[in-house]
């Protein structure tokens, strides 16, 4: 049966005591440079749940994170292949010595290998599922995208022991078309909100001083793949605004420095204190794109107290979110006219932009909804049910 938010429902169990160490297997996607946000929600979620629970985390090698690979989608695939074709005697070793094999994400070739090495041990599997078909950049890598659902994630999701969803949208798409074995749940990722955190107004103006802002000049963040239509419709919006400042962070084929936008500046691979002030100075998180899963980006921004303006869709995916964002439709595939649109709503909103301070509303949502402790507790009840069945 589909709950969707069922997360909400359940009470946190007390950790297990005097109970032998399971030993749970990670497997996250490849990520060029550690930076994939599902390997950042898995990281939390190890580090959160080992600290109260007997369990033995092992993390799978992912095919050569920290590497600087190959540009260019093609030859990066190419280079993730020959790494994890490499690693493949280790991830079936690492099967066969785990209890659970605990997958972030379907479609990814680790989690494929794990799947299959997992059927071939008997060992029991969990997916947590961070996105969806609609969720790629990009028209090859949606194409890819919706080759590797057709052939590989639908089958892991419905030979899985247990499920579980981060957005709302992508529960229900493959609830349509799956199965699933087991009743799945739906739970957010979570938010730092020791980390991101409205700053004070001292703070706020001391970050945007460093900027040499204007006071009544507007701020747009964008956080997200360098690539794709949200990028395109990022560059748009700048030329259309040529008095407000635009904050560009994230990784990808494009470089935002080559097109000589004197109000526009980028901050590739930002380390987590540099997102913190960017949310704490910025005004507006934009972004324009479509898809099922609203970004751990956009969680950190409001847990700053930033406000968020998105499409429809994404917005869809954040059952807990979804009322307190600003939606704007988007025209998939034709960025011109998206930012053409937005730039409309962006100065009908004007009156409304600086922010006089951050948005406090936001930030207790946040605390009340995607705290780590809160998320954490409730894997840790599915893993624990999941051992006791095993």
């Amino acid at each position: 049966m589909f709950r969707p938010s069922s997360y909400l429902s359940a009470p946190l169990p007390p950790a297990a005591q005097k109970t032998r160490q399971r030993r749970i297997l990670v497997v996250t996607p490849f990520s060029a440079h550690g930076t994939h946000p599902a390997e950042r929600v898995a990281a939390k979620l190890i580090e959160e749940i080992a600290a109260s629970h007997p369990f033995k985390f092992i993390r799978a090698a992912s095919g050569g994170a920290h590497e600087n690979p190959p540009q260019g989608f093609l030859a990066h695939t190419i280079h993730s292949l020959r790494r994890m074709a490499a690693q493949l005697p280790g991830l079936s070793e690492s099967v066969r010595a785990a209890d659970i094999v605990w997958l972030h994400g379907s479609s990814s070739l680790a989690s494929v290998l794990a799947f299959r090495a997992a059927r071939a041990y008997g060992k029991p599997v969990f997916v947590t599922q961070h996105d969806g078909p609609a969720d790629r950049a990009g028209l090859l890598r949606r194409a890819t995208g919706f080759l590797a659902d057709q052939f590989f994630a639908e089958d892991i999701l419905r030979g899985a022991r247990l499920a579980s969803f981060t957005s709302d949208a992508a529960a229900e798409y493959y609830y349509r078309r799956i199965a699933f074995r087991a009743p799945v749940k739906i739970i957010p990722n979570g938010a730092d909100t020791e980390m991101f955190q409205p700053a004070s107004l001292e703070k706020r103006r001391a970050i945007r001083a460093r900027f040499a802002l204007r006071d009544d000049q507007p701020v747009l963040l964008y956080a997200g793949s360098f690539g794709g239509d949200g990028i395109a419709v990022v560059r748009s919006l700048a030329s259309r605004l040529p008095d407000w400042r635009f904050w560009l962070a994230g990784e990808g084929s494009v470089n935002p420095g080559s097109w000589f936008q004197t109000n526009l500046q980028a901050f590739e691979h930002p380390a987590h204190e540099t997102m913190a002030e960017l949310y704490q100075a910025a005004d507006l998180m934009i972004l324009p794109y479509a898809g099922s899963a609203l970004p751990l980006a956009a969680q950190e921004a409001m847990a700053s107290g930033l406000p968020v303006m998105c499409s429809p869709a994404l917005a869809k995916g954040c059952h807990s979110a979804r009322d307190y964002l600003w939606t704007v439709d988007i025209f998939d595939g034709d960025p011109r006219a998206t930012a053409s649109l937005w730039a409309s709503r962006l100065k009908a909103g004007r009156p409304l932009l600086p922010l006089d301070g951050p948005k406090t509303e936001l930030s207790d949502l946040a605390k009340a909804f995607w705290d780590w402790p809160l998320i954490a507790g409730h894997y840790a009840e599915m893993l624990q049910g999941l051992c006791r069945r095993a």
